[in-house]
């Protein structure tokens, strides 16, 4: 019931308890599984968790994870916290064992884990049961329960027709936007940026009165 750990002139005594007890991973019932470009999946998840609601929100539960869909040889990874909404599409070139299309919800805290672990261009093998999958690759097996409930219809919300559109200079843009979250940093509300279109112009604002 003890471990002794030495390292120089340092020592540790430590409580164990028996190895028996640490739960072991459950038996997959699986219905689909395909393999995903490590790449692939770990841009898709950088894009989309930011959009994911916080893991506190119990209220909405299913908007704290990330909408999973695979069909066709397209990979779509979905994340909303109801006020914005993140959508990231890429392509994959191996098809899915086991049904047409897989459409699940997986916890956005286990993606952004699993994103931080890869670290190869190699392929990444997933495995879906009726309610849990298993991501596994090189020596590695992240095992995660899937959240139940329905996820917003997102591509009822994306308008597919615009009556105004402009292209802008992507690093132009996002160097724009960090001047503004200097001071666009109000707690109570929503950081607030204003975006004034004048021919062909762009004029950026921020305006917190603390600040």
């Amino acid at each position: 019931g003890r471990m002794l750990l030495s390292c120089g002139t340092s020592k540790f005594e430590l409580s164990t308890l028996p190895a028996e007890e640490f739960p072991s991973l459950p038996e997959l019932d699986e219905t689909s599984s395909a393999q995903l470009p490590q790449s692939s999946l770990r841009s898709a998840i950088k894009q989309v968790s930011v959009a994911a609601a916080s893991s506190q929100d119990e209220s909405r539960a299913v908007m704290t994870g990330i909408h999973v869909t695979l069909e066709e040889g397209s990979l779509t990874l979905v994340a909303t916290d109801g006020r914005r909404l993140a959508c990231s599409r890429k392509s994959v070139e191996v098809p899915l064992i086991g049904e047409e299309k897989l459409s699940v919800v997986v916890p956005a805290r286990a993606l952004i884990e699993l994103s931080r672990l890869i670290s190869s261009d190699g392929d990444i093998a997933l495995k879906v049961g009726k309610s849990q999958a298993f991501f596994r690759f090189d020596n590695f097996s992240l095992h995660c329960r899937l959240l139940e409930g329905r996820f917003p219809d997102y591509t009822k919300v994306v308008p597919t027709q615009f009556v105004r559109m402009c292209r802008i200079g992507r690093d132009d843009f996002i160097q724009g936007l960090k001047r503004m979250l200097v001071v666009a940093q109000e707690k109570r509300s929503p950081n607030l940026i204003r975006l004034r279109f004048d021919g062909d112009t762009l004029q950026l604002s921020a305006n917190t009165p603390d600040l």
